[in-house]
């Protein structure tokens, strides 16, 4: 998968492609709003993700791979050289899942350093 972190309408292009979940996140959000708010579609993605790994199995949770490519593309987000890229994973992404999944072992073990760095740079979180 191409991941382009550096320019935020990239960045949404490759998140919104990573899979029938995303691809379905983006249809409903643009019948709701008519365009693409980043922020907002960032929001929605991240919920998604959270609903995953709340599971007593996110492994057997149907849309578990798809979540694991989006966590590498906002892992590459979160890279990216782009300051408006860093904050819409940061303000979007990360604010909206470290405390629903701060407990969860399987989210620990596939969050990215940058990401789990990220977070201890950003949010009170104790051991993420």
């Amino acid at each position: 998968m191409q991941i382009n972190p550096d320019s935020l309408n990239g960045f949404i292009d490759v998140l919104a492609s990573a899979g029938p979940l995303s691809e379905r996140v983006m249809l409903k959000h643009i019948a709701d709003y008519k365009t693409v708010l980043p922020y907002v579609f960032c929001g929605d993605i991240s919920r998604e993700i959270v609903r995953t790994f709340e599971g007593a199995d996110p492994k057997q949770t149907p849309g578990y791979p798809e979540c694991i490519r989006m966590l590498d593309i906002f892992d590459a987000g979160i890279r990216s050289d782009d300051p408006q890229v860093r904050d819409l994973v940061r303000t979007s992404f990360l604010e909206n899942i470290v405390h629903p999944l701060r407990n969860s072992k399987e989210f620990r073990l596939v969050l990215s350093p940058a990401l789990s760095n990220e977070i201890h740079r950003w949010f009170d979180v104790g051991d993420v």
